[in-house]
């Protein structure tokens, strides 16, 4: 995995990037030319609208929101938002290649999935965040709303995603009085490519991570990610050579020491109750983690201990510590989601009324995130029951495919596509 790629510095010979700078004014540049192309060809309609749109909001995250990012190295390039953009490239130019193939205006099905992009991100990021809140409530402040905005850095629910990008796709074909049914048939097919390639940045994030395992293709994520993090918090990992109390509010006292580790070489024992981690006053058990997970390889580990006179310091190894091997249950979600990418593209010239790709999507997915589900371990049960969040609603998705099925079933043997033929005879292959 590798949660960021590189960093782009702030300033190139002398020159101001992001904010009001150089990147601003090259992408209203572009935008602008963009815009004057759309205008003589369609003039002044929904599609320019929409790549002004684009345009404008882009604009503002170069010029207010790129600039309260990173650090001193510059802004970082995360491999899960990278992967994201290349999954939403991807995805909406494959549906767009399609739309062009049957007669359709690609400029429609690119103003469609950017709302889509939209609509996905918020549905995805509400679901995540209503899943975690306690991760992420520092009380009403600008704290928790910045916690809550760093998409970038990973916490997206796929069916929250899903959800919010139906619905606007919904609202947009409704809005356009555009056939909605053919579309979704055309853009699914790419829907399920970009998540194929969405679930590889899950993989560099080191989230959707599946359980422990001894199978010959398990991995290990190193500090600083979920896995690692979950398993220390869960007793199975020692942090440091340490391992504390598993009651995150009872005092922070070490219940193990890992045979050989630097902490057993600077005397710390079984029963000994921290007082605070590199001068940090703790508490609670959770605290203390939680301080102690900040501490990263290479760097000086200093505690204070009860009963001790003087705190124990010891700078940590140049190693990172990796997490327990397990899953890489993102792998197959990606591998699961390009093999219904190919059977959708392979069954679209076989379908036999505009809606039937959409309706394996809704039908196939969820079985198998169903499945997924066994070796993740990520997601806590809800309603009282043994089943993850995910896994009920892919069971209520399940009932909704039976019902659009059912709706299908019930339609003309037709299809408004290619554009120009009134139906696709029953048996015959569409174009496509």
């Amino acid at each position: 995995m590798l949660q960021t790629l590189f960093f782009i510095p702030r300033h190139v010979f002398g020159l101001e990037l992001f904010g009001f700078g150089l990147v601003l004014a090259i992408w209203l540049v572009g935008g602008v030319i963009v815009l004057v192309r759309q205008y003589r060809r369609l003039g002044w309609g929904p599609d320019v609208r929409g790549t002004l749109n684009v345009v404008l909001i882009a604009a503002v995250i170069v010029a207010f929101v790129l600039p309260m990012i990173g650090d001193t190295r510059g802004v970082p390039i995360q491999g899960y938002g990278t992967m994201l953009v290349v999954a939403v490239i991807a995805g909406t130019g494959l549906s767009a290649w399609r739309a062009w193939r049957m007669g359709v205006d690609p400029d429609v099905v690119i103003s469609i999935a950017f709302w889509m992009f939209v609509g996905g991100i918020l549905g995805g990021r509400v679901l995540y965040v209503g899943e975690y809140w306690r991760d992420y409530w520092q009380g009403f402040n600008v704290e928790t709303l910045g916690r809550i905005a760093r998409v970038w850095e990973g916490g997206l629910v796929i069916y929250g995603a899903v959800f919010g990008g139906v619905a606007a796709f919904v609202w947009f074909v409704w809005r356009r009085g555009l056939p909605g049914w053919a579309l979704a048939d055309i853009m699914t097919p790419g829907a399920a490519l970009g998540l194929a390639i969405g679930r590889v940045g899950c993989f560099l994030n080191g989230c959707c991570y599946g359980g422990p395992t001894d199978v010959a293709w398990a991995v290990q994520f190193p500090e600083g990610t979920p896995p690692f993090e979950r398993q220390v918090r869960e007793g199975d990992l020692y942090l440091h050579g340490l391992k504390l109390e598993p009651d995150p509010l009872a005092a922070p006292v070490i219940v193990d020491v890992e045979p050989g580790s630097a902490a057993a070489a600077a005397g710390l024992r079984r029963g000994d109750r921290l007082l605070s981690v590199n001068d940090f006053k703790v508490t609670e058990g959770a605290t203390a983690l939680e301080r102690l997970l900040r501490v990263r390889a290479g760097s000086e580990l200093k505690l204070g201990v009860a009963g001790r006179p003087t705190a124990i310091a010891w700078t940590l190894p140049a190693t990172r510590e990796c997490s327990l091997a397990v899953h890489p249950a993102q792998l197959y979600s990606a591998l699961d989601a390009l093999l219904l990418s190919v059977f959708l593209l392979a069954y679209y010239p076989y379908r036999r009324r505009d809606g039937e790709v959409f309706a394996w999507a809704l039908t196939l997915h969820p079985i198998s995130r169903f499945m997924q589900e066994i070796v993740r371990v990520d997601e806590g049960v809800v309603l009282s029951t043994s089943l993850s969040i995910s896994q009920v609603i892919s069971l209520l998705l399940l009932v909704a495919a039976a019902g659009l099925w059912t709706y299908l079933r019930q339609r003309p043997r037709t299809s408004l596509l290619p554009v120009g033929v009134p139906a696709v005879p029953v048996g015959v292959p569409a174009t496509g």
